[in-house]
């Protein structure tokens, strides 16, 4: 235990000595008002801010010093995003000696296309990631092997582990569907935790009442009603404040998140009379489990047991697809999202349009929390199984491209289903490497998308002018 903590305590001495070497460096390189000067900064803060809220919950060493490095990783990936592509060469050639951008030679690009740089992170991610598990004596070919094929190969009962794969794979593929209609309209919804959570409640609700009374399909159905409603009213109530008084809705989907998951666990919590949703035979406060016609239907087919959510989710996704590509509101998203103004010039309400597309987004996500609890068969403090937030990485990475979450959606579950499968032969890894490769494979692409768009030169010196 006195080795593993000096070697931890080595590794952060060697990777703050290695991080402030680089400030120093480019602080000596660059102006003060250069860019990447101002992201350094404005990262400090935040990365001090993760360092102190992580001491107060009891979090030291290596997790704390790698959220920092998220966070710093997470500014310049932010002030990348917010500069528009054809503005950026523009925006560096404001600073003296600063730094102008060409695209790289099309033979790159024309290799991979527009996926160039997504490819480039994933095996950047693979190999940071092979390299820490070979440091922790891990064969890296090995365990990506396990993690891939989800330990399926020899395994008795492959069908329940398919199953398993679907419970979890169906609310991440709504989850990013419904945030990236918010996203595409430049509406910044962190809130899927807390509007799947509320879709859970609601839809457990349905199920403790109307389980014993209907048959199972109606059963189903007002759980997904439920959680329309509850997700969408809770996201209904962001939309409302901005279009009225033009709040930020980053920051208030944030604080609603943390309203649902502290309501969800005072219900979890509180043993009462009026409180249905625990189990009245347990001495402990215990969420009760559903009455069996409130489980998610399914179709038996062999051995295997085809879930209703999954068809959903794919009728979802065509008529996501169809909706955003030719139909009306489709097109309105669109223009909002590129300019609110020139929307409004051209006679459009977007006042409207921003309710109805939060409204849709948020109702989208609460059907995602009502189908998870009807196939797990019980609510629970952990029954996002952080959803909301995977599902930001999964848009981001599929560039709001419904195909693209669609496969991004299923190749992150494959990687959170697979590393809990593969860590059960390793003692040293847990199912967390999976969050630690999920966050490498952001940054990487991110860093990788950048490059491989824009390469970077001095920007040529201003002839001077011969006096006469």
């Amino acid at each position: 235990m006195t080795k593993k903590l000096h070697r931890e305590s080595l590794i952060v001495a060697v990777i703050l000595l290695i991080l402030l070497g680089a400030c120093i460096y480019l602080d000596s390189i660059l102006p003060s008002y250069h860019i990447v000067i101002k992201v350094i900064k404005k990262a400090a803060v935040y990365s001090l801010v993760a360092v102190s809220m992580n001491l107060l919950n009891g979090f030291t060493g290596l997790f704390s010093l790698g959220q920092a490095g998220f966070m710093l990783l997470g500014a310049y990936a932010y002030a990348v995003l917010c500069i528009p592509v054809a503005k950026r060469a523009g925006v560096y050639q404001q600073f003296e000696g600063g730094l102008i951008q060409f695209s790289l030679p099309e033979t790159f690009a024309n290799l991979f296309g527009e996926g160039a740089g997504t490819v480039v992170g994933i095996l950047i991610a693979l190999l940071i990631g092979a390299a820490l598990l070979s440091s922790m004596d891990v064969d890296p070919l090995t365990f990506y092997q396990k993690m891939v094929t989800m330990g399926i190969p020899g395994n008795k009962f492959p069908w329940r582990i398919v199953e398993n794969f679907v419970k979890l794979f169906v609310p991440l593929l709504i989850t990013s569907l419904a945030l990236s209609l918010a996203f595409r309209m430049r509406f910044w919804n962190i809130g899927g935790e807390g509007q799947f959570i509320m879709g859970a409640i609601c839809a457990a609700a349905a199920a403790h009442k109307l389980g014993p009374v209907l048959p199972q399909p109606l059963v189903v159905l007002v759980m997904a009603l439920c959680g329309i409603l509850g997700g969408g009213l809770y996201g209904l109530i962001v939309a409302l404040l901005k279009v009225r008084y033009n709040t930020n809705e980053t920051l208030l989907t944030l604080m609603l998140n943390y309203i649902a998951l502290y309501l969800l666990q005072f219900l979890g919590e509180t043993k009462a009379g009026w409180n249905f949703f625990l189990d009245p035979d347990s001495a402990r406060p215990k969420f009760a489990g559903f009455p069996d016609n409130a489980d998610m239907i399914t179709f038996p087919l062999g051995p295997f047991n085809l879930n209703l959510s999954l068809i959903i989710a794919i009728v979802l996704c065509v008529l996501l697809f169809g909706y955003l590509k030719y139909t009306k509101h489709g097109y309105e998203i669109a223009v909002v999202g590129d300019s609110p103004n020139t929307a409004r010039y051209a006679g459009m309400k977007v006042g409207r349009i921003v309710v109805r597309t939060i409204f849709l987004s948020a109702a989208l996500i609460g059907l995602a929390g009502a189908f998870y609890v009807s196939s797990a068969g019980t609510l629970s403090t952990s029954v996002t199984n952080d959803v909301g937030w995977t599902g930001i990485v999964v848009a981001w990475l599929a560039k709001l491209n419904t195909v693209g979450i669609v496969i991004t959606a299923l190749l992150i579950t494959v990687l959170q289903f697979g590393c809990q499968a593969a860590s059960t032969t390793y003692s040293s890894i847990d199912a967390n490497f999976a969050d630690l490769i999920q966050g490498i494979i952001l940054f990487a692409v991110l860093a990788a998308d950048f490059f491989t768009r824009f390469r970077l030169a001095r920007r040529a010196a201003a002839p001077k002018e011969v006096s006469k």
